[in-house]
């Protein structure tokens, strides 16, 4: 052992190598006192360990609960609490899933994406998993703060940060110290839907196969096929743990097929006051979504790929800006629309000159190329009275549709009734189920209208 200062030198060696029985002494009432240093110690031998690091690493303003798809921005501040000036690198590895897209990088490269050109600055072997830069030399009791964001979230799981410290004493450059911190990060899925898929009346008026449109001669024809409207109904609710701005929900189209083109309308929430959704809360909103073939003949059967885009922020976020605006996409089931096929569809008004009087239409659809025949029955009810035709027949040419009105006098008021009207298809054989729109529901049975109560 050699020991060097500027008044002493001093050398100790070792020449016995053999192994004596080590003691230590103890002072007592009765003076010096030996005692053995123990079992398998051996006092001939110095184990050296390395210099405890005295640079500390914390994470300021960490969340215990972050979600899916957010931007993460992590704020580390390094504090130098040596006796003297260190050189000193950072560097940060994401620890999760294998098959993560999850990345880390640097706040002040996400725009300018420098890591890749920037020499100072290294993605490391494990490509958007571990992110260092050298900081440079920091003076005694200095400090300095690095923001690492973690973007791509896009399935919930458990992530480990590990934030490490490289730096050596400008009086010892060959010594590196080392200082490493861990995190854990909790991500969750912020948002789940419920979907249904619903039948609507289209306004505009079926193609006639004996008019030709002045747009069909045009350079760039518009479709001309038959035109179909739905209401895709969602209720989302929230599984975050705190309240959360919803700024905007949109249907996002993904992918259309059967020769069709689709228009989507936006959001149409129920409690449109409402800009703020609790945990565990629900929000109701709808999508009027306008389906049009491309060619008027064609019958094949038109398959909806969606996604729900959701835009929202924290309610405490300090930055309202577009940065702090996180988008979530929750997937939709397909849904798949046989054109092709005829149906009834009843909407309902209520008049404004008589209480209790609605006024129910049946349109029937034909976007067959078959002349169709259909039957129809309304039964009668004891909880209203009706005008209209008790039996009637109706035929529709190919592509066409008709509709037949009955007048309903409710003897109460503020209450759902349910006609009974059966429509069979005779070319087909077979009865059509009733579909309701607007301000309408069914069940078994068939369609519910709402009769309003007195004012």
């Amino acid at each position: 052992m050699v020991v060097e200062e500027e008044k002493f030198d001093l050398v100790h060696v070792i020449t016995d190598q053999a192994r004596h029985e080590s003691f230590w002494w103890r002072q007592t009432k009765k003076g010096p006192t030996r005692r053995r240093t123990g079992k398998d110690r051996d006092t001939s031998k110095c184990k050296i360990m390395p210099k405890p690091p005295k640079i500390r690493i914390a994470t300021r303003d960490l969340k215990g609960t972050y979600y899916t798809n957010e931007r993460i921005v992590l704020r580390v501040g390094i504090h130098n609490d040596e006796d003297e000036a260190a050189d000193v690198s950072a560097e940060v590895r994401l620890f999760g899933r294998p098959d993560s897209a999850a990345k880390i990088l640097w706040l002040d490269e996400e725009d300018s994406h420098e890591a890749s050109d920037n020499p100072d600055s290294s993605s490391g072997d494990d490509g958007s998993h571990f992110v260092k830069r050298p900081i440079g030399t920091m003076e005694r009791s200095s400090e300095k703060e690095l923001a690492v964001v973690l973007s791509d979230t896009q399935v919930p799981s458990d992530y480990e940060l590990e934030m490490s410290v490289v730096y050596n004493l400008v009086s010892d450059v060959h010594t590196p110290i080392i200082k490493t911190v861990t995190v854990g990060l909790s991500i969750i899925g912020p948002f789940e839907a419920n979907y249904e898929f619903l039948p609507r009346l289209h306004p505009e008026p079926w193609p006639d196969f004996f008019q030709v449109d002045n747009e069909f001669l045009g350079d760039e024809p518009k479709p001309g096929g038959l035109q179909q409207r739905f209401c895709l109904s969602t209720k989302v609710v929230s599984f975050a743990l705190e309240p959360l701005v919803i700024e905007k929900i949109s249907l996002i189209l993904l992918g259309l097929s059967g020769g069709a083109v689709s228009d989507i309308g936006p959001e149409v929430v129920s409690e449109p006051d409402k800009l703020e959704i609790s945990p565990e809360e629900l929000r109701e909103s709808n999508f009027t979504l306008n389906i049009q073939k491309e060619v008027l003949g064609d019958r094949r059967p038109t398959v909806l790929s969606l996604a729900l885009e959701i835009r929202w922020l924290r309610k405490d976020a300090d930055d309202q800006s577009h940065s702090a605006v996180t988008s979530t996409r929750l997937p939709i089931p397909r849904f798949v629309v046989p054109i092709g096929e005829p149906r009834v569809l009843a909407s309902a008004t209520s008049s404004n000159a008589l209480s209790g009087l609605v006024h129910l239409d049946y349109t029937l659809e034909n976007p067959s190329m078959h002349y169709l025949t259909f039957n129809l029955t309304m039964e009668a009810s004891e909880y209203f009275a009706f005008s209209g035709p008790k039996t009637t027949v109706v035929q529709l040419l190919p592509l066409s549709r008709h509709t037949v009105r009955y007048n309903l006098l409710a003897s109460q008021r503020g209450l759902w009734i349910q006609p009974q009207l059966t429509v069979v298809d005779t070319y087909f054989n077979k009865t059509l189920r009733v579909l309701p729109t607007e301000n309408m529901k069914s069940d078994k049975k068939g369609v519910l209208v709402w009769v309003d109560a007195d004012e």
